[in-house]
């Protein structure tokens, strides 16, 4: 029911109904005038923080566009080259630096005065001059030039020191490119100032040295007192720059002490999440004290990652919210009043009232769901007008600000569009070299080769597969900000998956000389369903940083089963390491995405911090979660869960069988590395061998000896190369020089092939040479022929190349469309192999003309060539074909590789296409299919 109503129905009631109708106005109209302060505030000081952020990234690019100048490139190609032949180096910069450090400020000497006094020393001096008579202050106080052993070699100013590469700036601008580092206070000039540290690189990327730009901060601090002001309403907002760690940079308020403690600010405020605005309120409510305050956080801009700067707008509640309390005061002398005055007077001026505040009401009912475009129209010219226009003001603030982030957001989708175009083409610049460094060695692996030889391309490939691995995860990287990355469900063998992941880790750990061994519990499954490459991906990356990490001892992977269910069986993969473990403190924060565990971490090792949060949203897709255990100088435990269906189909010889020959049969195992034995033993005891295991050579020399003469002999030694004081060749030499022990087999495991290796295996007779980390498959396969238990040949290990056959399909005259020599050399000799004749041309151009002059079965057509490019020769060749009504069989074999780029080739009016590098079963079944349906 409505007032009116009311109070001509009760008239006693008049004077409360005026207060609940003035009071119930007054509140709501606050709570939206607060929610709407709240917006506009946090919409004002995030488009300031972004303006902060995009000054630094101004000033950070204009010193990137310098590190590319030639002068200071061969500046410091010169310094790097004198330095690089130094005798004692270290030691002499170490003198230089002694030197320089002890003589006064106002003193000179010669190192000093060469590099003041040099030509791009000058080139920054007059750089620093033009930047400061453009802004009409000091912009930059000071920028040196370190080459990349970190001795100075141009300043502008005297640097404190001559040697640079034992500061943590130093580093950290070499490891990332780009460094900014925390505001300081110089006393001496009275002003704020960040370093910015950038990495030099020549045109060819290698690393040439470090500049440093120490950037005044006072154009931040003169953008953060213009935006003080609002100009409309001449109302001077409080804003505050504080650090990440809380200290005040600048306050509008008044002055401060530089860097003073400004933790006040947070009191009774969570910014435990920084990727956005925050507003809330501070202060007793209802008091002059209370304020509201909107929080901003620095989020870098463009390659710069931010400062961590902390900005806050506050607004005094007491005085923001006065027109309420007046309107609300106003409102109760107005009811005292009416209950006095006749029932006429007060039942109109009731009804008058009720309908303005019913607009406002409805206004900010309007405005509180997000209908800026409504204006509060009330009437008259008291205080409900007066709240009324500020109420519109800020409507039109909002929309305003609205209006500017819809355009921030069309800029970063341009933005988004331009990397997506970038991607493309580097995947077609990486592809093309790729699919003749993977073609050619899949032909060299077709020839006759010896095991070394056959070892060192195996490795070749599959070092060539992990990199375009790692070209596809770049392309997906898309999809997985989108969250549209999906996994590829195919059953694979788990022991062969984790087998070939760590033996493209296995030189790197031996270089290292660290132990790399992996273990799978006899009850896992080795055929399952799942993404094989998503599961070695994560497993490479926890692996590879274990090794990274890790100075001396091992690195052991181990994968045991958790639970099992009619659908799906979950394993956990555990990846323990002896390195150098991470603090408990830091253990959540290198999950997150280009994190380490501290400074230093990335100073010495390396690394973008990116691996981990990639392989943790992986994990999460399999159904598992990625965990860690360590402790600081003990080592690290990364483990995952994962859940995949078995599928028998999938496992491995090794995993189904257990072959009667091999069962009760004595093998001897020889290594130093306690987990290695009992990996090892776990492996031969599973196929029904016994085992008896040694650390020392000597004792096991004596027992095989002692075998030997109770007629119980071994039947098989399995022992590693590198052992202390006897190593694995001098162990087999002595066996072969004792009459009763030489004819037992004799299996070598290695980390690495040292060169000689092959040839002083043979000479020793030792049976097979394997490479560690082992592959059951491989060990089992060994120690069959070791043991004579089979005749048939040994199966191809993971990796290796069986020749090429074409499906059969008659000889073919095939013209081939390829301006890259290396790629012609491979297409040609796979053509050629597969029994076809070969035309070979360089232009789309003369593709065409070819076709003309020539009669072909077959064209596999390049898509990026000189003059005219694949798509354009395939719709020339169809518009002379329109009179023939021949369509000859065109197949794209093209480097473009991203999502869309088969669908134009087919609407070129292609009939099939092959993305590079070239799989040559998938060729030839194009090929095959091509031909077949043209016929």
């Amino acid at each position: 029911m409505r007032i009116t109503p009311k109070l001509v129905l009760a008239l006693l009631l008049t004077a409360a109904l005026i207060w609940g109708v003035g009071l119930y106005s007054t509140a709501s109209a606050q709570r939206s005038l607060r929610d709407a302060i709240d917006r506009t505030s946090a919409a004002q000081v995030g488009a300031l923080m972004n303006e902060l952020d995009r000054s630094v990234d101004r000033r950070i690019q204009e010193w990137a566009v310098f590190a590319r100048n030639p002068l200071l490139i061969e500046t410091l190609r010169a310094s790097n080259s004198d330095f690089s032949t130094m005798s004692d180096r270290e030691a002499r910069i170490d003198a230089w630096d002694a030197t320089w450090r002890a003589t006064p400020s106002d003193a000179a000497i010669p190192l000093m005065q060469e590099v003041m006094a040099n030509a791009l020393s000058e080139e920054l001096q007059a750089r620093l001059a033009r930047q400061t008579e453009d802004a009409g202050h000091v912009v930059f106080g000071e920028v040196f030039v370190t080459n990349r052993y970190g001795a100075n070699t141009a300043q502008t100013h005297r640097t404190s020191d001559y040697r640079q590469n034992d500061e943590a700036w130093w580093q950290e601008a070499q490891r990332t490119g780009a460094f900014v580092g925390d505001v300081g206070f110089d006393e001496s000039a009275n002003l704020y100032s960040v370093d910015i540290c950038l990495r030099i690189d020549d045109p060819s990327g290698a690393f040439q040295g470090v500049l440093k730009a120490v950037m005044n901060i006072q154009e931040i601090i003169e953008l953060v007192d213009t935006r003080a002001l609002d100009e409309r309403s001449g109302v001077l907002h409080n804003l505050v720059l504080l650090t990440q760690n809380g200290e005040i940079i600048h306050a509008t308020s008044g002055a401060s002490e530089p860097l003073s403690d400004g933790r006040a600010y947070f009191e009774g405020v969570d910014l435990a999440d920084r990727k956005r605005t925050l507003t809330t309120t501070r202060g007793a409510p209802g008091t002059p004290e209370e304020t509201l305050a909107a929080y901003a956080f620095s989020r870098g801009h463009g390659g710069f990652q931010g400062l961590g700067w902390i900005l806050l707008l506050e607004n005094n509640a007491w005085e923001v919210l006065a027109p309420v309390r007046s309107l609300r005061s106003r409102i109760l002398w107005f009811a005292a009043i009416a209950t006095m005055l006749a029932l006429g007077i007060g039942g109109l001026g009731a009804y008058r009232l009720s309908l303005r505040v019913q607009r406002l009401t409805a206004a900010t009912e309007a405005l509180r769901e997000g209908h800026i475009d409504a204006p509060v129209v009330v009437g008259g010219r008291d205080e409900l007008t007066q709240l009324a226009d500020c109420f519109n003001e800020m409507t039109r603030e909002l929309d305003r600000t609205t209006k500017e982030l819809v355009r921030e957001r069309d800029r970063a989708e341009s933005a988004t569009a331009a990397k997506s175009a970038f991607l493309a083409n580097m995947s077609h610049e990486i592809r093309t070299p790729m699919n003749g460094i993977i073609g050619m060695t899949q032909l060299a692996l077709g020839t006759e080769l010896d095991d070394e030889q056959r070892s060192y391309l195996l490795a070749c490939k599959q070092s060539a597969d992990a990199l375009l691995t790692i070209l596809n995860d770049i392309l997906d990287f898309s999809k997985i900000e989108a969250g549209k990355l999906e996994l590829d469900e195919a059953p694979f063998g788990l022991r062969d998956t984790i087998g070939d992941a760590l033996r493209m880790l296995g030189v790197r750990a031996d270089e290292k000389q660290i132990e790399l061994a992996w273990q799978v519990d006899a009850d896992v499954p080795d055929g399952l369903v799942g993404d094989a490459g998503r599961f070695r991906q994560v497993l490479l990356n926890l692996v590879g940083n274990a090794i990274k990490f890790t100075r001396a001892g091992e690195v052991v992977v181990r994968v045991s089963r958790v639970s099992a269910d009619a659908e799906a069986t979950t394993l956990r993969i555990a990846v323990r390491d002896t390195g150098i473990g991470i603090p408990k403190e830091a253990q959540q924060r290198i999950f997150e995405a280009f994190a380490q565990a501290d400074v230093s971490t990335t100073r010495e090792y390396g690394g973008t911090g990116l691996g981990l949060a990639i392989s943790g949203r992986i994990v999460r897709m399999m159904g598992g979660e990625l965990e860690i255990e360590s402790e600081p100088g003990k080592g690290s435990t990364f483990s995952f869960t994962a859940r995949f269906p078995e599928d028998d189909s999938a496992a491995g010889p090794a995993v189904r069988g257990r072959p009667e020959e091999l069962y009760e049969l004595p093998v001897m195992i020889v290594d130093d590395n306690q987990t290695n034995r009992t990996i090892l033993e776990a492996m031969v005891r599973s196929w029904g061998m016994r085992p008896t295991c040694f650390e020392r050579v000597d004792a096991a020399l004596e027992e095989l000896r002692r075998a030997a003469a109770v007629g119980d002999a071994y039947r098989l030694v399995l022992s590693d190369l590198q052992m202390p004081e006897v190593d694995g060749h001098d162990f087999a030499r002595r066996i072969r020089e004792d009459p009763d022990l030489a004819p037992v087999p004799f299996l070598l495991l290695s980390s690495g092939v040292a060169p000689g290796g092959s040839a002083r295996t043979r000479e020793l007779g030792i049976t097979a040479q394997l490479l560690k980390p082992i592959k059951q498959s491989e060990l089992f396969d060994a120690v069959l022929r070791a043991s004579n238990a089979v005749a048939t040949p040994p199966r191809a290990s993971a990796g290796a190349a069986p020749a090429v056959k074409a499906p059969s399909v008659r000889p073919l005259h095939i013209l081939v469309a390829e301006d890259n020599r290396i790629n012609q050399i491979l297409t040609c000799r796979l053509l050629e192999k597969g029994g076809h004749s070969v035309r070979l041309v360089e232009k789309g151009t003369d593709a065409v003309k070819a076709v003309e002059d020539e009669a072909f079965d077959l064209v596999l057509m390049d898509v990026e060539m000189p003059e005219m490019d694949g798509l354009e020769a395939t719709r020339a060749i169809r518009a002379t074909e329109q009179s023939t009504g021949r369509q000859l069989p065109i197949i794209a074999m093209t480097a473009h590789a991203m999502k869309g780029d088969e669908k134009r080739c087919l609407a070129a009016g292609m009939n099939a296409y092959v993305a590079k590098p070239i799989v040559p079963e998938v060729l030839f079944e194009t090929i095959h299919d091509a031909v077949s349906a043209a016929s």
